[in-house]
């Protein structure tokens, strides 16, 4: 969007600038069709006596309609204008989807149950901080060492047996349940920051090859685990 200047007839004005509106369908001015008359009511109340004084007069005004929730799909429509209040629509609904996903996570039963877990082995010293994640902790023993297992292959009861097999490698078994995705080809031992060594050792103990980071997991949706176990095809 262009800059136009204004006309030097004030000091003050002397090098003021201001938006041309060029890349807007017509100018600073709404859509008609979108917008609603603003009642005026002469400073009179139900009754039609004057409750306000010195009311009267002045311009037409509109109201300008927007659609704050944006929850309207599958609605045929077309694009009539291009308008500025579409910027202020744009950052109503990145704060909005902010400030609800902020309140889905303080909501959440299981996200608040994974907090607890993770602050409960926090404390008790087996989840290291961020700080000596980085610094390479020590490795810990099989038995210390938490395991999530997740069922990725849609095959019932599929993530129970496997449980049982890493439980009988004398690993710790913080939960079992289903993967977001059920298509995965091979098993593959995921890990949280600073728990590479631990993942590695699952594997070799398993005998399996796919080790890698966390892919379309976050370190919260691991339930306090160090590692997580996908079972797959």
């Amino acid at each position: 969007m262009g800059l136009r200047p204004h006309n030097a007839t004030t000091p003050g004005s002397r090098g003021r600038v201001a938006p041309d509106f060029s890349e807007l369908s017509q100018g600073n001015r709404p859509e008609k069709s979108l917008t609603e008359t603003m009642n005026k009511t002469g400073g009179r109340n139900h009754f039609g006596r004057i409750t306000s004084r010195f009311r009267g007069g002045g311009h037409k005004r509109r109201f300008r309609l927007i659609d704050f929730r944006r929850n309207k799909l599958g609605v045929p429509a077309t694009v009539a204008t291009v308008e500025l209040l579409i910027l202020l629509i744009v950052g109503i609904w990145l704060f909005g989807k902010f400030f609800s996903d902020e309140v889905s996570k303080a909501t959440d039963p299981q996200k608040v149950a994974t907090a607890a877990v993770e602050r409960r082995l926090k404390d008790s010293g087996q989840l290291p901080s961020q700080k000596q994640a980085q610094q390479g902790p020590k490795v810990l023993p099989r038995d210390e060492t938490s395991v999530l297992v997740l069922n990725g292959n849609g095959i019932g009861g599929a993530a129970a047996e496997a449980a049982d097999e890493v439980r009988g490698q004398n690993y710790l078994i913080a939960a079992t349940g289903n993967a977001t995705r059920t298509d995965y080809p091979r098993s593959i031992v995921m890990f949280r920051p600073g728990f590479k060594t631990e993942a590695q050792r699952l594997a070799r103990d398993l005998g399996l090859k796919r080790i890698g980071p966390l892919d379309g997991m976050r370190s919260r949706d691991l339930q306090g685990a160090h590692v997580a176990l996908v079972v797959g095809g």
